[in-house]
Formats: C-alpha cells, sequence, structure tokens
C-alpha cells in the first residue's frame, strides 16, 4: 500500500511541476506577442515617419518651385497673359460664329 502512495505522490509531483513548467511558458509567449507588438508598432512608427518626411520633402520642394516661379512671373505678367488669353477667345469665338454664318447663308 505505501508503494501506490508513494507512486500517486511522485506523479501528484510531477503534475505539479509539469503545471508550474506550463504556466511559464504561458507567460514567457505572452511576454514574447507583447514584445512583437511592440516591435510592429515601432516599425509602423517608423513607416510613417519616412512618409511623413518624405510629404514635407515634398512642400519644400514645390515651395520651392513657387518662389521661382513668383521671381521670374509677377503679378502684371499673369495679368497680361491673362488679358491675351481673353482676347484670343473672344477673336476665336467671332471668327466661329462669322463661319457659321456664312455656314448658313449658303456657299461664299
Amino acid at each position: 500500500m505505501s508503494m501506490v502512495i508513494g507512486f500517486v505522490v511522485h506523479h501528484h509531483r510531477r503534475a505539479k511541476l509539469l503545471l508550474r513548467k506550463k504556466r511559464y511558458l504561458e507567460s514567457l509567449l505572452d511576454k514574447t506577442d507583447q514584445q512583437l507588438d511592440n516591435l510592429q508598432q515601432m516599425v509602423d512608427n517608423i513607416e510613417f515617419a519616412q512618409i511623413e518626411l518624405k510629404v514635407v520633402e515634398g512642400l519644400k520642394t514645390g515651395n520651392k518651385c513657387l518662389e521661382e516661379m513668383h521671381k521670374i512671373m509677377s503679378l502684371e505678367n499673369v495679368e497680361q497673359i491673362m488679358a491675351d488669353t481673353q482676347e484670343a477667345i473672344e477673336y476665336q469665338r467671332v471668327r466661329c460664329e462669322n463661319i457659321l454664318s456664312v455656314g448658313n447663308n449658303g456657299p461664299i
């Protein structure tokens, strides 16, 4: 009988040891998962920061281009170009009307 009790006690201790080992390994897995999540968040933050940097660089380049355009073209130049374009549009409209009116009255 004492042999049976010894066997049961041995297996009980072994089961408790295995249970503690299982809990320890589960806690290690949880910690590893948390570390992986933290690393993924860091990678995401770095990638986002790189995108932001590219956007800022693009804005700087665009700003420099606009500054160069402002140096080359004054407000008066732009207004003159717009006026010339409006005159050309009006001239083309009149020509189209003349062509259409001649076409409606028969051949020349």
